[in-house]
């Protein structure tokens, strides 16, 4: 695969697990996190007890692997069909992660216009591998082996 700086999706398209861990807890975490929108991609669900709770499971299938998502990071939010169908806003603060043993920024969704019950589920990591390809961990607000459930990647959109 090619040095950090060079990565492009289809090199995280065609990563092995161990590959997006090795890049995840590698990567050096660069500030500031990149402003723009991005489009998602879903590269790997994790093999643990969290990623195969049957709910859990069934949610994150219909948002990210059926739908299309992205961010835009200029707001900051998720969106789902279409990039002006923002919701989930968060905070990213960068720091250690929740999951792995690296610095990522976290994604804190506690201003989000969401149920509460919603908001208090949510937690997501993401770290830039380059002004224009980020990878992220996504999962529910809980520890390792119970929280993180897939690697996504987002790919800044054009157009």
């Amino acid at each position: 695969m090619a040095r950090n700086d060079d990565v492009t999706l289809r090199d995280l398209a065609g990563a092995d697990l161990p590959t997006l861990e090795r890049l995840y807890r590698e990567t050096p975490l660069r500030t500031p996190l990149p402003v723009g929108r991005f489009r998602g991609v879903t590269l790997a669900r994790l093999r643990n007890a969290g990623a195969r709770r049957p709910l859990f499971h069934l949610v994150e299938w219909f948002g990210f692997d059926l739908l299309s998502y992205g961010m835009d990071l200029g707001v900051p939010a998720w969106f789902f069909v279409k990039p002006r169908i923002l919701l989930g806003e968060f905070d990213a603060t960068g720091g250690r992660s929740r999951w792995r043993d690296t610095e990522t920024y976290r994604l804190d969704y506690s201003r989000a216009r969401l149920p509460g019950w919603v908001r208090r589920q949510l937690y997501d990591e993401l770290k830039p591998l380059s002004a224009d390809v980020l990878l992220g961990i996504g999962g529910i607000n809980a520890g390792p082996g119970d929280g993180d459930h897939f690697f996504y990647a987002m790919v800044r959109a054009t157009g």
